[in-house]
């Protein structure tokens, strides 16, 4: 058994030793709980992926002005957006940005995502698979294709989102293993961003993308689409 009345005439014999060691104990237990409410805060943050599977990007060597080198990028990115909190949350919008050919300023500029001119599809077999959207309406009235950007607590949804570049020089989109580092932000109405990055693989067939989603082309093609700002 412990002398504990040793250990009392210690601890009055050195009050200012023990005040010592309160303190610490008090700092060490609130550190502890600002940590503990740290990784708490990141499990209940809404996470954003990319797919790599179905997300690609259209390089289209297209000059302008008197910039021979100049290139236009599409990303049609599959982005997923998971409420881990206990709230509901609301996507406002999203933005992209690349890297560039730049050796200090190695991300583009940030992009707004443009409307698609139709639903995503995919072929299978004999048949074709619509596939869900950010925000964009169609007049195919089907709605529940259409992601609104709210998302429950607890819940999750994704969809394709359409980001147009037209660059030159340094600022074109950098290539590595044939595929295009990008990294994409959600802005919540709460103010919140949100960002995931992923490696978007390269593809030239004008087909590809215009079987995958009708007026592809005539879409990313019209100045309108190009280098859309954020407008936040």
């Amino acid at each position: 058994m412990p002398d504990l009345t040793s250990l009392t005439q210690w601890i009055e014999g050195h009050p200012t030793t023990v005040d010592l060691f309160k303190w610490v104990l008090v700092l060490l237990v609130a550190w502890l709980a600002g940590v503990f409410k740290y990784f708490r805060t990141l499990t209940r943050t809404p996470r954003l992926s990319v797919s790599p599977v179905t997300s690609r990007c259209y390089l289209e060597k297209q000059p302008f002005e008197e910039h021979a080198d100049a290139v236009k990028a599409a990303f049609l990115l599959d982005v997923q957006i998971a409420n881990r909190s206990s709230e509901n949350v609301v996507v406002s919008s999203f933005y992209v940005r690349y890297r560039t050919r730049r050796p200090v300023k190695r991300w583009s500029e940030k992009i707004s995502a443009v409307s698609l001119p139709n639903r995503v599809r995919h072929r299978m077999g004999a048949g074709t698979k619509f596939m869900r959207n950010w925000f964009a309406r169609f007049p195919d009235e089907i709605e529940g294709l259409t992601v609104k950007g709210k998302i429950e607590a607890r819940d999750a949804h994704s969809g394709f989102a359409l980001f147009v570049s037209h660059t030159y020089g340094s600022w074109n989109p950098r290539l590595r293993k044939e595929a295009i580092p990008v990294r994409v932000t959600a802005i919540l109405t709460s103010g919140v961003r949100v960002s995931g990055t992923v490696n978007v693989k390269v593809n030239t067939d004008p087909s590809f993308f215009e079987e995958m989603v009708p007026g592809f082309l005539d879409q990313i093609r019209h100045p309108t689409a190009w280098n859309a700002p954020l407008r936040t």
